[in-house]
């Protein structure tokens, strides 16, 4: 999902050319990609040894699984929220008919919702296709 809102705010860097704007996407460009990357290495690397994390008889630790989720959920949230909020106000300042403005403004609305949906619904499948792997591997030890 991190590559689809860097994506957006690229998108946005072609639309919109007010330099506070351009400098906040940019931004965000960096924080997405950074937490991207910090994300898949905590991911990768969640237990140690690594091999602790799909065999729990093997001595080690890992991190609080949940806690990770929840920090990642935050994070999705929080970004997608400002890069909704992100073209509202040069829409809203622009010297265009305020007809026209709502229409921006619902356009780009309707937009963030329809990704929202699209990510809530392929978490579900993921959802899904893991417990259909454990209750696999719970059948297969039975």
């Amino acid at each position: 999902m991190n590559t689809t809102k860097m994506s957006i705010l690229m998108l946005y860097l072609r639309i919109f050319i007010q330099r506070w704007f351009r400098i906040t996407c940019h931004t965000l460009l960096v924080i997405i990609a950074s937490y991207m990357v910090a994300a898949f290495f905590a991911s990768v690397f969640q237990c140690t040894p690594v091999p602790r994390a799909w065999d729990k008889t093997i001595a080690g630790s890992c991190i609080d699984i949940t806690t990770n989720w929840y920090a990642n959920a935050g994070f999705s949230i929080a970004t997608d929220i400002i890069i909704l909020a992100l073209p509202m106000y040069p829409i809203y300042k622009s010297k265009t008919p305020l007809k026209r403005k709502i229409a921006l403004m619902i356009v780009f609305a309707l937009g963030a919702l329809r990704y929202r949906l699209l990510s809530m619904d392929d978490n579900r499948r993921k959802r899904r296709d893991n417990l259909r792997l454990l209750a696999n591997d719970v059948g297969a030890t039975s």
